[in-house]
């Protein structure tokens, strides 16, 4: 069997093998040696999972034992400690809505003055607030695991990694 023709790859579409040169494969090594680079290419490392919240809090002790007990590697961000950034929170933002993410029913929430409160009317105050008060944010709040997850519960958790891979 010759070298193969660049021509018999057609309909490749641009860009399926970034970093690759088809042309040079093709050349250089049979089909199943392409076949192989792209599925090798498209296996998509697991996203790291990122765990936010204070580390004191029941919820977060919670999520963290439960993550640890079911084999789940992850990050833990005390943002308390380390901070939020607004792309961090403006990210979670364009995930879910913002009153999931502001805790109304929390001991932050209630400490805040009723005028502070009535200024909370949509994204960008409830972003203002979380970065001027993370306590304010209900935890944890998991990334990287499938879609961001707000609060906990085994249930939940359940749910969401099913078969994921630890």
């Amino acid at each position: 069997m010759g070298a193969l023709n660049t021509a018999q790859l057609h309909p490749l579409p641009s860009g399926l093998l970034p970093g690759f040169d088809i042309a040079k494969l093709a050349g250089a090594h049979p089909p199943c040696a392409i076949l192989r680079a792209f599925q090798n290419r498209t296996t998509v490392p697991p996203m790291k999972k990122t765990l936010y919240g204070i580390p004191n809090c029941d919820t977060v002790k919670k999520a963290r034992t439960w993550l640890a007990d079911n084999g789940q590697e992850f990050a833990f961000h005390d943002f308390k400690k380390q901070g939020l950034d607004r792309a961090t929170v403006a990210h979670w933002l364009e995930q879910t809505d913002w009153e999931t993410l502001v805790n109304r029913k929390g001991t932050t929430w209630r400490k805040l003055s009723d005028e502070r409160r009535a200024q909370v009317v949509d994204k960008a105050s409830a972003l203002d607030l979380m970065l001027e008060n993370p306590s304010v944010i209900k935890r944890p709040v998991l990334e990287g695991a499938g879609p961001l997850t707000v609060g906990f519960s085994a249930e939940q958790y359940e749910r969401l990694f099913g078969d994921w891979p630890a």
